[in-house]
């Protein structure tokens, strides 16, 4: 409790029931591949081995071989794809909801990779070892071979591949990035093909990026700050140096953590990993076999032409939040206005008692009251109603004017958004068909963002899924 206007001020969240709509419309499928061969060699039938119980090939019982079935390529790469996103693990679902959410707040990332792990470190550079059997011959029984051609299989320096170095499971994903640890070229376009370079920050334990092996120049590298929780629960890192420096306790030196700067340099086709406060670079490469300049993929549904750095585009959200704020300052207006209206009554000090005030403001219907004045005051001159000036209706009228100002600027009508709006039926329909071309129109620019994705997403598959996987 608490003045009004202050503690209680009536809040009207259209622009949260907007949000909520438009996702819904917008990303109620889950992203799936379809692929369509553009060459005669995507049409030709390879052969897939018929899956037995337990997952593992079907053996013919009469010759002992593999049992398969001719499969054009194009489709067995799309399942194949399509199995990836499908996963449970993946949460293809989650990650279209916050990319459509994104897009209305400010604009939606998203990264396709690939993070393998291993049984097994990865065999070293060097001679390979052929173990010799007893018999003379060699025993490739350490090494991975073709389940249909019987071939062994070789990475992509010729070197033979040995069952532990297979990835125990080959994590390729499309994943959410929050808009906020994206950092853009300035001097790029709305294009982002025209960007020399894109960056993400991060936040990784310090021990961990310590002990990854594809970073370097870790020795003298200091944590950048620890893991907190927030208020409500999630959490966060603060980069107060002091707090942690001096601190000996175990459970807060795990909580350090390194704040990384993942570079992709599209110029140069090199990636670059760099920490905070670190004078060295933790990693300088070629850019990663399966990525084209960059791994992202982005949704920006109302880009602004031209200006500088155009990519950022105008969310839907700049235009709706400042005719929510005005739409629920006429909806307080329009509650003081009816607090102001209460029915009071004037009742001169001392004219009546408790009894006669308790029966004279009781809620019984057409109850007979006696009143007995005190002080010889008759009863016009102790008890006088009192009647509060009428509202204005344009009050009233302003709060359905902004109301119809959101609604054209949001794109959803009233109806669409699960309210009845009280126009005409031809209205309404009028309505959605408006409501229907903005979103038909976004769902053409969310299902480029993942092609786009998908497509990067079959890259990394190309460069480094194994066969045995597939």
């Amino acid at each position: 409790a608490g003045e009004l206007g202050v503690d209680d001020q009536v809040t009207v969240n259209k622009l949260g029931s907007y949000i909520r709509t438009y996702r819904a419309k917008i990303a109620f499928n889950d992203p799936r591949a379809k692929l369509t061969p553009k060459s005669a060699d995507g049409w030709e039938p390879i052969p897939v081995p018929i899956v037995g119980p337990g997952g593992q090939p079907k053996m013919d019982p009469q010759t002992g071989q593999v049992m398969v079935r001719f499969v054009v390529k194009a489709k067995v790469r799309e399942a194949l794809v399509n199995d990836i996103l499908a996963a449970p693990m993946q949460g293809t679902q989650a990650v279209n909801s916050r990319l459509v959410k994104a897009g209305t707040l400010a604009w939606g990332c998203l990264k396709s990779g690939y993070e393998p792990i291993f049984s097994t470190d990865p065999e070293p550079e060097g001679e390979q070892e052929v173990r010799i059997r007893d018999d003379g011959t060699l025993d490739f029984d350490d090494y991975v071979k073709n389940p249909v051609s019987g071939d062994l299989e070789i990475d992509e320096n010729g070197r033979l591949l040995r069952r532990d170095q297979i990835p125990v499971w080959d994590d390729f994903f499309v994943r959410w990035v929050p808009y906020r640890n994206m950092i853009i070229d300035p001097d790029g376009g709305n294009d982002w093909s025209e960007h020399a370079w894109v960056a993400e920050e991060c936040v990784r334990p310090w021990r961990e990026v310590k002990d990854d092996p594809l970073f370097k120049n870790t020795k003298d590298l200091e944590p950048s700050g620890y893991r907190k929780d927030k208020d409500d629960g999630e959490p966060e890192w603060s980069h107060t140096q002091a707090d942690w420096k001096e601190d000996t306790d175990p459970i807060r030196s795990d909580e350090k953590v390194v704040r990384l700067f993942e570079i992709y340099d599209a110029k140069n086709q090199e990636m670059i990993v760099l920490a905070d406060g670190h004078p060295e670079y933790l990693r300088r490469a070629p850019l990663p076999r399966g990525v084209a300049d960059h791994p992202y993929s982005d949704f920006r549904p109302n880009e602004i032409i031209g200006g500088n750095c155009g990519f950022y585009p105008r969310p839907i959200a700049t235009d709706l939040c400042p005719i929510n704020q005005w739409y629920n300052i006429a909806r307080q207006m329009e509650l003081r206005a009816m607090q102001r209206s209460t029915r009071k009554v004037f009742v001169r000090e001392g004219s009546l008692d408790i009894a006669d005030r308790d029966a004279f403001t009781n809620d019984e219907d057409m109850a007979l009251v006696t009143v007995r004045t005190q002080g010889g005051y008759d009863l016009g001159s102790a008890i006088l109603p009192y009647t509060p000036p009428p509202v204005s209706d344009s009050l009233y009228r302003n709060s359905e004017m902004i109301a119809r100002d959101f609604d054209e600027v949001g794109g959803i009508s009233e109806a669409g958004r699960g309210n009845a709006s009280g126009g005409t039926a031809t209205e309404t329909n009028v309505m959605e068909q408006y409501s229907g071309d903005r979103i038909a129109f976004d769902r053409k620019v969310l299902a480029e963002t993942w092609r786009r994705a998908i497509k990067k997403l079959n890259d990394m598959v190309d460069a480094y899924m194994t066969t045995e996987r597939a």
